[in-house]
């Protein structure tokens, strides 16, 4: 069975006419969106072996291609493992959350966002600690952010070596990510340079497009 047989086969799994919308085809994945506005890829493996023993695990992508989806999972929580907390909630994992909530605050950036995957990629790049103080890490991250990819908007995969996921005259969508996050430091510039409480919340209440943080309850400190 060819890469796309495979994924045909996984679409036509997946169909339901319960979806407002049909399963996408995507380049490593079948997509299945919902509608309170998630989706769920479905990535299409097959394992092969060799007449010198073992196996090899292969991607249905544009062809098959060998892959290793165990090392993204080791890779990320390698990476996590330099941030404060415990389990499936550190802070770099909150930082993920809050990025891909971010990309996903305006209708009319759909689509033109990177995925999931490529914004771990560079939030584990970027991230820096801030024990206690998810807004610091926050916003010294979208700084970072907009400084990575000033320089270089290319995103290499976190484990396949000489693979891109976003590589060099196909960065669109990284690009496009850079020159929201030069938009946003705009906004977050008050909060950068110690804005007032009320301040900062509507600054974070703009970066998110929502109205979340100004409607929190007044803290007194005594």
């Amino acid at each position: 069975m060819s890469a796309l047989a495979a994924r045909q086969l996984v679409w036509e799994a997946a169909y339901s006419e319960q979806f407002a919308y049909p399963p996408e085809y995507r380049p490593n994945c079948v997509r299945v969106y919902y509608a309170a506005g998630y989706h769920v890829d479905f990535a299409v493996y097959r394992l092969t072996g060799s007449i010198f023993g073992g196996r090899t695990i292969e991607l249905a992508s544009s062809y098959w291609k060998p892959s290793n989806p165990a090392a993204v999972t080791d890779w990320f929580r390698e990476a996590s493992l330099k941030s404060p907390g415990w389990g499936a909630n550190r802070q770099l994992t909150r930082m993920v959350r809050y990025l891909k909530v971010w990309c996903q605050s305006r209708s009319a950036w759909q689509g033109y966002m990177p995925s999931g995957f490529a914004l771990t990629k560079l939030v584990a790049e970027c991230y820096r600690v801030y024990p206690e103080r998810d807004d610091r890490a926050l916003l010294h991250l979208v700084w970072a952010l907009g400084e990575r990819l000033e320089w270089d908007s290319t995103v290499k995969h976190p484990v396949m070596r000489d693979e891109y996921l976003y590589g060099p005259g196909r960065d669109a969508k990284a690009r496009f990510l850079r020159d929201r996050i030069i938009e946003a430091r705009v906004r977050l510039r008050p909060v950068f340079h110690s804005a007032n409480r009320q301040d900062a919340r509507s600054c974070w209440d703009s970066f998110f497009n929502e109205d979340y943080f100004r409607s929190r309850p007044t803290v007194s400190f005594i």
